[in-house]
């Protein structure tokens, strides 16, 4: 299994896709908290936290050999929700000392806990950036503090200039400050070379029952507003915000997500 790549290269690919991006809302209910886990003789845990990216991508994760995968996964969250939020929350999954804590988030920005006395910031503000950075740094420290490798986990592209432009920064600010490995693997699984694509060609066995047309599928959500999410058309999302059919998006993201941690020693 080839291993992630060093720093030094995570923070190039992390800098092209922000010149990439220079060049050219996750909202819903429900949540997910469950786990997955495959047998071996030593197993260990991999706490996900995520948002809805997650949630309708938690079905398609298959935990490597030897790891339990734990989610805390909400529509909808910000970083600050995993701390402050309705029990079992990264506190308690913490609690279970995980050897691996991976996180998604796609840059939400209307919960309760992103108030700033008593007012949401901007979106990509440096209020914003600020309020992001200093619940990423509590989620670090308790990681840390219970021995777990940090995982942030670059996001798909977004088309929404304001929010892909938080999110990078807020991703080259955990390379250079907080030194967290980023991993850009799922990000380029969803994507050409790092740049959004609504369609992409069909991976092997994916039939026209399940999208390929003209040797392509849908990997984002073709008929919604930035096509942010996987499912390939908007009804397809159902309740607890899964999706209803085959989503080659949400089995190319859950896929490179399982290799970065089956890479990781």
């Amino acid at each position: 299994m080839r291993r992630p790549r060093g720093p030094p290269a995570l923070i190039l690919a992390v800098r092209r896709v922000a010149a990439l991006v220079a060049a050219a809302v996750v909202v819903a209910s429900g949540s997910v908290a469950w786990s997955a886990s495959s047998q071996g003789a030593t197993t260990r845990t991999a706490l996900l936290l995520g948002d809805s990216l997650t949630t309708e991508t938690a079905p398609d994760f298959v935990a490597p050999s030897g790891w339990r995968l734990v989610f805390d996964a909400y529509p909808g969250i910000a970083p600050c929700d995993w701390l402050d939020g309705p029990t079992p929350n990264a506190t308690t999954f913490l609690d279970e000392h995980p050897a691996v804590v991976l996180i998604e988030t796609a840059a939400n920005d209307f919960t309760r806990c992103m108030r700033v006395r008593g007012h949401l910031p901007k979106l990509g503000s440096a209020q914003f950036i600020t309020e992001y950075e200093r619940s990423l740094t509590t989620l670090f420290e308790m990681a840390r503090a219970v021995d777990a490798r940090i995982v942030l986990l670059s996001p798909p592209p977004l088309l929404e200039p304001s929010r892909s432009s938080a999110l990078i920064k807020i991703m080259l600010w955990a390379i250079d400050d907080e030194h967290v490995f980023v991993a850009t693997g799922p990000r380029f699984a969803v994507s050409s070379h790092g740049l959004f694509r609504l369609r992409l060609p069909c991976l092997r066995g994916e039939t026209a029952v399940m999208g390929c047309v003209g040797g392509l599928i849908a990997v984002r959500t073709v008929d919604s507003h930035f096509h942010l999410h996987f499912c390939p058309w908007s009804d397809d999302i159902v309740t607890g915000f899964t999706c209803s059919v085959y989503s080659s998006g949400q089995e190319r993201w859950a896929r490179a997500t399982m290799h970065v941690l089956a890479g990781l020693p």
